[in-house]
């Protein structure tokens, strides 16, 4: 099961978004034992997380750390931008 149907994104989108932007995806692995998630849920392998050409069988752990590493990614452009910190040029001293 993929979350977000990369293969059916309109390439108009990825020229607005960026490149990479329709082909970051994650499926689910269904044959994960149900035991197996009940013992173990965070370590468990769950799935596939895939950017470019890349695929990475991740865990509830890899994905919550995903999902923060992000946010903060997000979080730190803004505040950035928001200093005037970008197309600012390099001086030698």
């Amino acid at each position: 099961m993929s979350v977000n149907s990369r293969w059916s994104i309109d390439g108009r989108k990825t020229k607005r978004y960026g490149g990479l932007w329709a082909t970051i995806d994650f499926e689910r692995f269904d044959n994960v034992p149900e035991q197996e998630l009940a013992e173990n849920y965070r370590n468990a392998v769950v799935g596939r997380f895939i950017i470019g050409s890349q695929e990475f069988a991740v865990t509830p752990a890899e994905l919550s750390k995903i999902i923060e590493t992000c946010h903060e990614a997000q979080e730190t452009v803004m505040k950035a931008y928001k200093l005037g910190m970008f197309n600012q040029r390099l001086t030698k001293d």
